[in-house]
């Protein structure tokens, strides 16, 4: 992007328009949502010009009023994209009522949305229920969850294959085309993702950092230039926290909680779940035969992961107390209370940060070197994808209803949804605007990343493993025959 392009979007944002419509109206008419963010047209995740200018592909269609039953969790955290009741902002309430309307009367279908228990705890009873409810009579229609659920369910046959439907449009800029691109085997997905999964980008790993505290350090250095130049690389992160542990809590010598330094992060975002794509490091690919290869010990991916581990257990200016909710909690704690210069967590984190005084920014997460074309980053593995199951009567009118809830998001949710994400005064600058324009477009997911539940995860969490090649060595072993099984399964599905 230009540089001149925060300028131009500062003030375009000034321009920008304010129209919605009240939930008592019912009869779902299209409306342009009320949005903060500027107009730019440019063709990026914040062009309203380009979004509310998009086509869908689906011809006129008329399902006479038919019931589409929706599955989803009951958690606020993923259901927040399909039902508006769970949403605390009121402005995008308004537009996931207005865009569940608009889709029931352009259809003329009546969503119901099925709510069961879907957390980590209960991931077992969740793909019973789906499993189940397989046998009728009031089929499921379209399925949502989080990939440890629904890629074990589809590799048993219970989903369809995405790219045999009727009215999926995978090319369309709604969907995540990284995704399917890299989980594509041989014409088959069956699971997806896109801007109706909200809770793909909400979850998505980014980098915050402590704006007055960065500036104190690295006076007349602007962060922001760095990533729009490209030259945001695991080195470059590594200059601003060099050396920056402050022993200001127990004075033992030793890091801890009470300390200051220059990054801090649970063990889960800084290793197992954020890292690998940032730096390009694949569990697997496809050979030029189409053939799926493990690529995850390979020199190159071995060469990031020892660089990565070596620094994280010995850098002075870098703090990683665990992987549970406690770690978590206290590197959020000293994030928030000035003590960490950058932190590792979910976009989401930003609702919590909003309501605090700390001056932060949004960053994605860094390169490994510059000779990486791409910024990436992954979601945590909780956020939302889609199935629509075999066993349903009405897999041509899921499709449809599937493509126009994506599709309208795309078109009237996403920037409402940016805008109350962004409602912190330090965040509402154009600067911050095209780093989630960078940070959305490197979402992505590795073949291996995806088939984890079938084939495991290859990395260990940071500070369990000190012979890193050992430890690879042996997953390469475990794990072959598990790719192999993985990939006769894939063979033999139907569509």
């Amino acid at each position: 992007m230009k540089k001149v392009f925060a300028l131009i979007l500062a003030l375009l944002m000034l321009l920008s328009c304010f129209v919605s419509c009240s939930k008592d109206d019912k009869d779902g008419d299209e409306t342009t949502v009320s949005t903060t963010v500027a107009q730019t047209g440019d063709g990026s995740f914040t062009d309203s010009i380009t979004r509310q200018n998009a086509q869908s592909s689906l011809p006129t269609l008329d399902f006479g009023g038919k019931l589409i039953r929706y599955l989803t969790r009951d958690r606020e955290d993923t259901s927040f994209e399909i039902n508006p009741d769970l949403v605390a902002d009121e402005g995008l309430s308004q537009a996931i009522y207005n865009r569940n309307a608009y889709v029931e009367k352009t259809l003329n279908v009546e969503l119901e949305i099925v709510p069961k228990s879907g957390s980590w705890a209960t991931q077992g009873e969740y793909m019973s229920e789906i499993r189940n409810n397989a046998n009728g009579p009031d089929y499921y229609d379209i399925v949502s969850g989080p990939n440890y659920a629904l890629v074990p369910l589809a590799m048993e046959g219970y989903f369809r294959n995405i790219h045999s439907l009727d009215y999926i449009d995978t090319e369309k800029p709604w969907w995540n085309t990284n995704f399917i691109n890299e989980c594509t085997y041989r014409d088959k997905l069956y699971t997806i993702e896109g801007e109706l999964s909200l809770s793909m980008i909400d979850s998505a790993f980014v980098m915050f950092y402590n704006k007055d505290t960065f500036a104190a350090a690295n006076k007349g250095v602007n962060i922001y230039d760095i990533v729009k130049n490209d030259e945001w690389t695991f080195d470059k992160f590594k200059s601003f926290i060099l050396n920056t542990w402050d022993d200001t809590g127990a004075v033992n010598g030793e890091p801890d909680l009470g300390d200051s330094f220059g990054y801090v992060s649970p063990s889960f975002s800084c290793g197992r779940d954020g890292y690998p794509a940032a730096f390009g490091a694949t569990v697997a690919e496809r050979d030029a035969n189409g053939n799926i290869i493990f690529t995850f010990d390979n020199s190159t991916n071995f060469d990031k992961w020892g660089a990565f581990y070596e620094f994280l257990q010995a850098e002075s200016g870098a703090y990683v107390p665990g992987g549970n909710d406690q770690a978590r909690t206290d590197t959020m704690d000293m994030f928030q209370g000035g003590r960490a210069m950058f932190i590792t967590e979910l976009l989401h984190y930003s609702t919590t940060l909003r309501a605090m005084d700390v001056e932060y920014g949004v960053l994605p997460l860094p390169k490994f070197n510059s000779n990486q074309e791409n910024y990436g980053t992954s979601s945590e593995a909780v956020h939302s994808q889609f199935a629509i199951p075999r066993a349903g009567t009405q897999n041509v009118e899921a499709s449809a209803v599937l493509e126009l809830l994506c599709f309208e998001t795309y078109r009237n949710v996403t920037l409402t949804y940016f805008e109350s994400t962004l409602k912190a005064k330090n965040m509402k600058d154009g600067e911050s605007t095209e780093m989630l324009d960078i940070v959305v477009a490197s979402i992505t997911c590795d073949f291996g990343a995806y088939y984890s539940t079938q084939i495991t995860w290859p990395f260990p969490v940071i500070g369990t493993e000190k012979d890193l090649g050992s430890y690879v060595s042996q997953k390469r072993g475990m794990m072959t025959p598990k790719l192999n099984t993985l990939i006769t399964t894939l063979d033999s599905l139907e569509d």
